[in-house]
């Protein structure tokens, strides 16, 4: 009981840390990861601490899943389909290369350490952390596109490590098999997104029938087990599936979910989110002390680990800054090429089934179908033609190679039986935190040297060309002269004239981003058409997001000025 007591006490102190360390980071301009290892390191060597041990399974099994889930659920699909390419090559490409050059580095310097072994500690160290790079790069105000393809490569790269360790640890335990390896990883990947897919669209299906936000939010918490485990049982990659069924729910909840659930379930996940990760860099600093006892009482020197890290790191940065370049100046020419109409066979059959299941979807006519692909193209058109990635910015994501959660969680899964497992693990450790330091010391600097142009995804003039046509759609709903009730009866005329005198205000609030506060009574009558003007506006804005027509910065601002506006909508429909 005692005992009980103490860890409850250790952890309602462990959150205020948290917040106050991620408070104190964000007035200094420290990464908030780095500021709680350092915390978390120096309060291991207060007289009395406790020994805590955080099982790497915990952190694979039951942390890391809903960690993805939170993340891939607040991912526009439209931003993963337009950088599927830059996200694919850095978080599978890259994280093979990296593994097998660290991997060949060590498994040089280590004698008794296998060829597979020091590969999965390379995978281990390949994986970038989104929360550390995606926030400074947020707070510098960099280009949307340049978040987008950091954050997106943490969500590939955390799976493609996972499955290409447990690849790895397999061909420890048996004799070497390139072939069934790489159809063990082939597999991994393709049952990890059927699973994801069949369970994001089952989770998006079932959210839909229920109203209830504590509900919602209680099956959102269980969805990402849902597609852990089923993926793992059939030796497929749960990490996959968890980021295939979060892409999925998020894409679909537009449609599915109502404002106030939305709204209730992002604040949530959220503050889950907050928690989990930056619980897990405070964990991570203060085991620091039993990572150096461990590796002395193995018989090595600390400093010798620690200086093998750091050579790891050197590696890391030199294989990711020599792969971004040119793969960024390839992309270019593909942009250009795309801009101007000559995308690739392939591209061009990739965009014929994209184009097809939107057409299923919408269930429209040829003609409909026509002008929904013509208005896709010269969406991806204009994307290619505006947001390509310069040197500068390509420098910038090469030297964002932060690591974090998933190198320090994972590298404790390799078998107990590993040659020089102490010392791997401080290695890790140490990549973790050398990376974090070195980039959340230098990004933002070198981001002002770079003199990288802050991002111009979300302009007034593109949230006013969304709004206008949000409002055109749903000028269109009041003008039809078929208008009427779920009865069949018609709407008074005054009604009819003050909801439209509403959308109206609503229309130029919006396109100041200006929410009213004015606190109207409306009747029943007319509180039944108003939600039918903000269903059409929402039907315009799904459409919107599914033919990629606006970039996904401007879609999160009207869909967030549609919340501000349905909200109000509910008040005023309250004080009535």
């Amino acid at each position: 009981m005692h005992n009980g007591a103490e860890y409850t006490l250790i952890a309602a102190m462990g959150v205020l840390v948290l917040v106050t360390a991620t408070g104190v980071s964000r007035r200094i301009g420290v990464a908030a990861p780095l500021l709680l290892v350092a915390i978390g390191a120096g309060l291991s060597y207060l007289p009395g601490a406790p020994a805590i041990h955080l099982e790497a399974e915990w952190i694979l099994v039951i942390v890391l899943p809903p960690l993805l889930y939170g993340a891939s659920v607040a991912f526009p699909v439209v931003d993963f389909r337009r950088n599927l390419a830059p996200i694919a090559l850095l978080g599978v490409a890259l994280v093979v290369l990296s593994a097998i050059a660290v991997g060949w580095v060590l498994f040089v310097i280590f004698p008794k350490l296998d060829l597979a072994t020091a590969i999965a500690l390379g995978a281990v160290l390949s994986p970038t952390d989104a929360v550390s790079a995606t926030s400074i790069a947020k707070r510098l105000g960099l280009p949307s596109r340049v978040v987008t393809v950091l954050e997106g490569e943490s969500l590939v790269n955390d799976a493609s490590t996972l499955v290409l360790l447990r690849t790895a640890i397999a061909s420890i335990a048996a004799v070497f098999d390139l072939g069934h390896a790489i159809g063990d990883f082939v597999w991994a990947t393709i049952g990890g997104v059927i699973v994801g897919a069949i369970v994001g669209v089952l989770a998006s299906a079932i959210r839909k029938g229920f109203r209830d936000a504590v509900l919602v939010t209680s099956i959102s918490f269980a969805v990402p087990f849902f597609a852990y485990a089923p993926a793992e049982a059939l030796n497929a990659s749960g990490v996959i599936a968890v980021v295939t069924t979060g892409l999925i729910v998020g894409h679909r909840s537009v449609r599915t979910q109502t404002v106030q659930l939305r709204l209730v379930e992002q604040t949530n996940w959220r503050t889950l989110q907050f928690l989990l990760e930056n619980g897990v860099f405070l964990v991570m600093g203060y085991q620091l002390r039993e990572y150096i006892a461990d590796d002395i009482h193995d018989g090595f020197q600390p400093g010798y680990t620690i200086a093998l890290g750091l050579l790891a790191v050197a590696i890391l940065v030199a294989v990711r800054v020599a792969f971004v370049f040119p793969m960024f100046a390839a992309l270019n020419r593909r942009s250009r090429a795309i801009a101007a109409g000559r995308a690739s066979r392939f591209g061009h059959a990739a965009a014929w089934v994209a184009w097809r299941v939107t057409a299923w979807r919408h269930r429209g006519t040829a003609d409909d179908w026509r002008r929904l692909r013509e208005r896709r193209e010269r969406a991806d058109q204009n994307f290619h033609r505006h947001e390509q990635i310069d040197w500068r910015a390509s420098a910038l994501i090469g030297w964002s190679g932060m690591r974090g959660v998933v190198t320090v969680a994972a590298v404790q899964a390799l078998p107990p039986q590993t040659p020089y497992r102490s010392a791997l693990i401080l290695i890790s450790f140490t990549a973790a935190v050398a990376t974090l330091l070195l980039g959340g010391l230098t990004l933002p600097a070198l981001a002002r040297w770079l003199g990288i142009p802050t991002s111009t995804s979300s302009t007034r003039e593109e949230v006013s060309d969304l709004f206008h046509e949000l409002t055109g759609s749903a000028r269109e709903l009041l003008d039809d002269p078929g208008l009427t009730r779920a009865d069949g009866t018609a709407y008074a005329p005054e009604v009819v004239a003050r909801v439209r005198e509403d959308l109206e205000r609503h229309a130029a609030l919006a396109a100041r981003s200006l929410p009213s506060t004015t606190v109207r009574t409306i009747s029943a009558e007319a509180h039944e058409l108003r939600g039918r003007v903000l269903d059409a506006e929402r039907e315009a804005l799904a459409d919107a997001r599914a033919t990629s027509t606006y970039g996904a910065a401007a879609l999160a601002t009207a869909e967030a000025v549609l919340n501000t506006l349905e909200a109000q909508t509910e008040q005023e429909d309250a004080a009535g």
